[in-house]
């Protein structure tokens, strides 16, 4: 129902059984979670060995890129309409009606 997207050197898709999964570049799966936080906002941000998704319901995410385990999350209690984009150390995230939001990054 989403993707499939290239994040770094991993291609990510989330299915209409709620899963969210990863391959590498040899097609070989490397992870398939639960897609816990809802519906992806655009396209997840890759971060040295992690990977930041930012779902429309407010949440965003770090994981593990390798093993797909969730690192951290925050709840921004407003929907969002895209993925994060670095600025700085900060994200970048963007709601619905454009508003703009800078936060620090889930560690």
């Amino acid at each position: 129902v989403w993707g499939p997207m290239a994040v770094g050197d991993r291609l990510i898709l989330a299915t209409d059984g709620d899963k969210l999964q990863c391959f590498d570049a040899a097609g070989k799966m490397l992870w398939n979670n639960p897609l816990l936080h809802g519906q992806l906002a655009g396209k997840p941000l890759a971060l040295g060995g992690d990977i930041i998704f930012a779902s429309i319901g407010g949440v965003v995410w770090r994981v593990d890129a390798a093993s797909g385990k969730e690192l951290a999350k925050f709840e921004t209690r407003c929907p969002l309409a895209a993925g994060a984009v670095l600025l700085g150390e900060r994200l970048l995230l963007s709601g619905p009606d454009g508003t703009l939001f800078l936060v620090d990054q889930p560690k």
